[in-house]
């Protein structure tokens, strides 16, 4: 049985604040998955924006290469 009022509410509070803590552990534990399996992916775009960027960077030097040699 609880003494008083003040000591009902404190328990209250606290069980509260605990609740509160677990669902946040809980959200915090979901976006940690999300974001292992988001890694992946990221590092695939990351892989194929390099590439796309490096094969037309290397488009852009071919043309040349040909002038230069149709000018000799």
């Amino acid at each position: 049985m609880i003494p008083n009022y003040y000591i009902h509410e404190q328990l209250m509070f606290d069980c509260r604040l605990e609740r509160q803590r677990a669902m946040s552990h809980q959200k915090l534990a979901t976006g940690l998955c999300r974001d292992r399996s988001r890694l992946p992916r990221c590092l695939v775009a990351i892989i194929g924006g390099f590439l796309i960027k490096l094969g037309s960077s290397l488009q852009q030097l071919e043309p040349r290469e040909k002038q230069v040699m149709y000018d000799r």
